[in-house]
């Protein structure tokens, strides 16, 4: 089940969505698998076009993702995955049936230039749970309060990067605080 609550699009900055969840299958009551109370992109269109990546942000709000290992080949997303190989399986067969044509020459990127001028993540909260060697005492590690935040980057010229990064994490009944902060 996924639901969201807004979107707003505009070709040329970009989208905001807010409320965005992903459930989880039934036999986890349905809570959420992955969710986000807003993500923003904003980009330059204009510049796309003539080959330079331009972001001037990327944010999300409240980020949240659980990610359990049921068994050593089981998570609880594998039936996500086993849907979507199933649904592919039809296209790949009729795909097999065409001659294969020799390789092409390796094209070189239409990008340029990338610039990023501000990545940030706020309040994310982040969990594995590990069942698959015990079902009484699973092992766990949490990520609570992650706030990251990368400023500036540019990958065709020489500038400071600023770098942050802030969180608890949790490994069974350790809490461990982190907190990093840098201008590469």
């Amino acid at each position: 089940e996924i639901k969201l609550e807004k979107l707003d699009f505009n070709i040329l900055k970009g989208f905001e969505i807010k409320g965005f969840e992903i459930k989880e299958s039934s036999r986890y009551k349905k809570a959420s698998f992955i969710k986000d109370d807003s993500i923003v992109l904003k980009y330059n269109l204009p510049a796309l076009l003539k080959g330079d990546l331009i972001i001037h942000k990327f944010q999300m709000l409240a980020p949240y993702a659980q990610i359990i290992k049921e068994t050593e080949t089981r998570f609880n997303f594998s039936d996500i995955i086993d849907n979507m190989s199933a649904a592919a399986a039809p296209a790949a067969e009729k795909k097999a049936a065409k001659p294969v044509k020799e390789a092409k020459e390796k094209k070189h990127s239409f990008i340029k230039n990338i610039i990023i001028t501000s990545i940030e993540i706020k309040g994310g909260n982040f969990r594995y749970v590990d069942y698959s060697k015990s079902i009484e005492k699973p092992m766990s590690v949490k990520i609570e309060d992650f706030n990251f935040n990368l400023d500036d980057l540019i990958l065709s010229a020489v500038k400071p990067v600023g770098l942050g990064l802030s969180c608890i994490a949790h490994y069974n009944e350790y809490k461990i605080p982190v907190l990093m902060k840098s201008s590469v």
